[in-house]
């Protein structure tokens, strides 16, 4: 009696279609107690993204 053979692929991707994901803006606050002004120039303002560039994993299996 033979048994079932199975080929299995599997495909893994994160961020498929390379979208910008950006992360959380800068809220960091640096007071000039003189002047009251903030002095952080990159406040506010986002300096990178959560996911880099796409990413695939490819997989094959064999069950005999």
């Amino acid at each position: 009696m033979r048994e079932a053979q199975r080929l299995q692929f599997k495909v893994e991707a994160t961020n498929a279609f390379n979208h910008f994901n950006p992360s959380n803006p800068n809220m960091t606050i640096t007071r000039n107690y003189t002047t009251g002004a903030n002095t952080n120039a990159a406040f506010g303002t986002i300096q990178g993204a959560q996911y880099q560039s796409r990413r695939a994993i490819l997989s094959v299996r064999y069950q005999f």
